[in-house]
């Protein structure tokens, strides 16, 4: 069972899922659709190929 807050990319990853789309097809889909929606949000995250899952990436002031 899923608890809590899911963000949009896990929601969308999960429907992928229910869609039938093995999980690499699905994590692709997930953030491509996600990037086309929220352009802005996308350029603040990073790939983590370790674990992966997108997550936002560090800021550092020198960055703004």
């Amino acid at each position: 069972d899923l608890q809590g807050r899911l963000s949009v990319i896990t929601a969308l990853h999960e429907f992928g899922h229910v869609l039938g789309m093995n999980q690499h097809d699905t994590q692709r889909w997930a953030y491509g659709l996600f990037r086309e929606t929220f352009p802005v949000l996308a350029t603040r995250l990073e790939y983590n190929p370790k674990t992966g899952m997108y997550t936002k990436r560090h800021v550092s002031m020198g960055d703004i």
